[in-house]
């Protein structure tokens, strides 16, 4: 993950910085078609790591540990959290879960997940 230092919506791209210095003008530049925005939930995790779109995290429904992803439902306007072919709001899990990863970068967490 980087930190976005803006993004150009006129010639579509991001310009940006993997060492969290957002002040510095050695800045990379990086195509929309090459990248992928994921927006932060507004949660965080039992140990205080924040959760993005598109994390996988792990949590324990009383009897398994189970494997979801995040993601955003436009039609609800809310995050929600998928596994086992079930959808349910992000707030049923608040706190209750660790983030395990990403897949875009940990394309792994797939077969977690049972994709």
């Amino acid at each position: 993950m980087v930190a976005i230092i803006g993004i150009d919506l006129s010639y579509q791209y991001i310009r940006y910085t993997d060492d969290g210095n957002l002040f510095k003008d050695d800045y990379k530049i990086a195509d929309f078609k090459d990248i992928e925005l994921l927006q932060f939930t507004g949660t965080k995790d039992k140990a205080g790591q924040e959760l993005y779109e598109a994390d996988v995290i792990l949590f324990n429904d009383g009897i398994d540990d189970i494997y979801g992803l995040i993601s955003y439902d436009d039609d609800e306007g809310t995050y929600r959290v998928s596994y086992e072919n079930i959808t349910e709001h992000l707030s049923e899990r608040e706190g209750d879960f660790e983030i395990v990863g990403n897949i875009f970068e940990n394309p792994q967490l797939h077969e977690q997940l049972g994709y």
